[in-house]
Protein backbone atom coordinates (compact mmCIF):
# COMPACT_ATOMS: atom_id res chain seq x y z
CA UNK A 1 0.00 0.00 0.00
CA UNK A 2 1.04 3.48 -1.12
CA UNK A 3 0.56 6.76 0.84
CA UNK A 4 -0.28 9.35 -1.38
CA UNK A 5 2.54 11.69 -0.87
CA UNK A 6 4.91 8.94 -2.12
CA UNK A 7 3.30 8.31 -5.59
CA UNK A 8 5.21 10.16 -8.09
CA UNK A 9 3.98 13.35 -9.75
CA UNK A 10 4.67 14.72 -13.46
CA UNK A 11 7.72 16.49 -13.64
CA UNK A 12 6.81 20.50 -13.95
CA UNK A 13 8.23 22.40 -16.35
CA UNK A 14 10.74 24.91 -16.06
CA UNK A 15 9.88 27.93 -14.13
CA UNK A 16 12.70 30.23 -16.12
CA UNK A 17 10.66 29.18 -19.51
CA UNK A 18 7.30 30.87 -18.49
CA UNK A 19 9.06 33.93 -16.85
CA UNK A 20 10.95 33.85 -20.19
CA UNK A 21 7.43 34.41 -22.04
CA UNK A 22 5.88 36.86 -19.62
CA UNK A 23 8.49 39.83 -20.02
CA UNK A 24 9.02 41.72 -23.08
CA UNK A 25 11.09 40.09 -25.77
CA UNK A 26 15.26 41.04 -25.49
CA UNK A 27 15.58 42.62 -28.37
CA UNK A 28 12.89 45.33 -27.03
CA UNK A 29 14.55 44.92 -24.06
CA UNK A 30 18.04 46.10 -25.93
CA UNK A 31 16.24 48.90 -28.06
CA UNK A 32 14.37 50.21 -25.57
CA UNK A 33 17.55 50.39 -23.50
CA UNK A 34 19.89 51.82 -26.30
CA UNK A 35 17.33 54.51 -26.69
CA UNK A 36 17.33 55.77 -22.98
CA UNK A 37 21.05 55.39 -23.20
CA UNK A 38 21.59 57.64 -26.14
CA UNK A 39 18.69 60.10 -25.12
CA UNK A 40 21.24 60.40 -21.98
CA UNK A 41 24.10 61.18 -24.06
CA UNK A 42 22.52 63.40 -25.79
CA UNK A 43 20.69 65.40 -23.06
CA UNK A 44 24.46 65.55 -21.65
CA UNK A 45 26.04 67.06 -24.88
CA UNK A 46 23.68 69.13 -25.54
CA UNK A 47 24.26 70.31 -22.24
CA UNK A 48 27.44 70.84 -21.99
CA UNK A 49 27.35 72.65 -25.10
CA UNK A 50 25.13 75.28 -23.42
CA UNK A 51 26.45 78.74 -22.36
CA UNK A 52 27.19 78.99 -18.55
CA UNK A 53 24.63 81.40 -17.63
CA UNK A 54 21.88 79.03 -19.61
CA UNK A 55 23.54 75.93 -17.32
CA UNK A 56 23.04 77.91 -14.14
CA UNK A 57 19.46 79.69 -14.74
CA UNK A 58 18.20 76.11 -15.89
CA UNK A 59 20.13 74.56 -13.09
CA UNK A 60 18.09 77.18 -10.23
CA UNK A 61 14.89 76.67 -12.53
CA UNK A 62 14.87 72.82 -11.65
CA UNK A 63 15.95 73.47 -8.09
CA UNK A 64 12.81 75.92 -7.73
CA UNK A 65 10.81 73.73 -9.52
CA UNK A 66 11.07 70.30 -7.63
CA UNK A 67 11.04 73.09 -4.31
CA UNK A 68 7.59 73.83 -5.04
CA UNK A 69 5.93 71.15 -6.19
CA UNK A 70 7.39 69.29 -2.60
CA UNK A 71 5.99 72.01 -1.18
CA UNK A 72 3.00 72.18 -3.27
CA UNK A 73 1.99 68.31 -2.72
CA UNK A 74 3.08 68.67 1.01
CA UNK A 75 0.92 71.87 1.98
CA UNK A 76 -1.85 70.18 3.55
CA UNK A 77 1.65 68.51 5.92
CA UNK A 78 2.80 71.95 6.72
CA UNK A 79 -0.85 72.99 7.44
CA UNK A 80 -1.37 70.39 10.11
CA UNK A 81 1.77 70.54 11.24
CA UNK A 82 1.03 74.51 11.91
CA UNK A 83 -1.85 74.10 13.28
CA UNK A 84 -1.00 71.57 15.77
CA UNK A 85 2.27 73.92 16.95
CA UNK A 86 -0.44 76.97 17.19
CA UNK A 87 -2.67 74.42 19.88
CA UNK A 88 0.18 73.35 21.82
CA UNK A 89 1.37 77.32 22.77
CA UNK A 90 -2.20 78.13 23.97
Amino acid sequence: MTSRSSRRRPARRSTTRSRRRSGWPWWVRLVVGGALVAGVVFAVLWFNALASWIKVSSIIGVVLLVAAWWLWTRRHDISAEMDRRAAGDR
